[in-house]
């Protein structure tokens, strides 16, 4: 069965942000916020499928208070679930 990672998915880490990700393909889109610590942040990526693992390239959005940037990998571990494996920010997110 093809690994389709399009949803909302919860940061299990102290970001607690809520993800919107697209998939389409092998291109990951990603859209970040927690509305009450006052962030967001807008990401481009790739899953690779022989490896089963997820690169996100993300920064925040103009306007945004953080200006933060980074780089995050997940392993996928199944359709609910991606272990965080390196970068800056966030955690695991489980599928909402």
């Amino acid at each position: 069965m093809a690994t389709n990672l399009t949803g909302t998915w919860l940061n299990q880490g102290p970001d607690g942000g809520t993800y919107k990700i697209l998939q389409v393909g092998t291109v990951i889109f990603w859209r970040g916020e927690n509305k009450s610590a006052g962030w967001s942040n807008i990401g481009f990526g790739s899953f690779d499928e022989q490896h089963n693992m997820v690169s996100i390239t993300w920064g925040d959005p103009d306007g945004a208070n953080t200006g933060n940037h980074g780089f995050l990998l997940f392993t996928v571990a199944d359709n609910n679930l991606l272990k965080k494996v390196g970068g800056l920010g966030g955690g695991d997110f489980k599928r909402s």
